[in-house]
């Protein structure tokens, strides 16, 4: 059983009205998954249809599952694709949606309202990639400056058929080594979080020799890693 919700807005970027659509699929089997009570991300109550519910969802990017009691009126949203009943009582009756995010044929996807994707097959190097994204999308490479952003790509990277885990993506991200200490930045000049384990891999940056912000497999989900600028990879693009 599917959900779609399509949320319509005015995005001033270009002039454009953009319509952004959420396909949310229903669980039939739970496969012993669990939204722990720290990963539940809003409970609210006087929510009239399961439509209301995914609305919610949808307006933020972190938001994953939802659940919703017809009983209560109550919608739970989890930041893990799955939520499980035989965690906690509130979820007893309740219907459980997660969302589906999948890029297209193309290769485009929308995870959130200001976050649009392109994942590229071709390989360039890191500042190729960045002309191609300026070039073809009038865009750049996809700046990864949030959790829930890496944990979106990392999903579809890991679960959507026509990728492996065995390449590797550019995204946006360099090491200046024009101050004292070497910092780590995008392009638009902002620092970017060194949270080892969460963001970058373990012992990643090894440095800045090689300079250029890669996503790599870790083992649970693609993590940040720094890779030679003209070593050739796939990419995504941000637009």
């Amino acid at each position: 059983m599917y959900l779609i919700i399509l949320v319509l807005f005015i995005s001033f970027r270009n002039g454009l009205c953009l319509s952004f659509i959420t396909k949310y699929k229903r669980i039939e089997s739970l496969d012993n998954q669990i939204c722990q009570a720290g990963n539940i991300m809003f409970d609210v109550k006087n929510i009239k249809s399961i439509g209301e519910c995914s609305l919610l969802c949808s307006s933020r990017g972190e938001c994953e599952s939802i659940s919703f009691k017809q009983s209560t009126l109550q919608c739970i949203g989890c930041d893990n694709q799955i939520i499980n009943n035989s965690v906690m009582d509130i979820f007893d009756g309740s219907e459980f949606y997660k969302k589906e995010r999948c890029p297209d044929a193309d290769g485009f996807i929308q995870p959130e309202m200001t976050f649009r994707l392109k994942f590229y097959d071709g390989t360039f190097s890191q500042e190729d990639a960045q002309y191609v994204c300026g070039n073809a999308l009038n865009g750049r490479l996809a700046v990864i400056d949030a959790e829930w952003k890496l944990k979106t790509i990392s999903n579809m990277l890991m679960s959507c058929s026509g990728y492996t885990t065995s390449d590797h993506y550019w995204a946006d991200g360099f090491c200046d080594t024009g101050s004292n200490l070497p910092v780590w930045k995008f392009t638009d000049g902002q620092d970017i979080p060194m949270t080892q384990t969460t963001l970058w891999k373990l012992n990643a940056p090894s440095g800045c020799n090689s300079h250029c912000l890669l996503l790599t497999d870790d083992g649970d989900m693609y993590r940040f890693n720094n890779n030679n600028c003209v070593a050739l990879n796939k990419f995504i693009c941000e637009y």
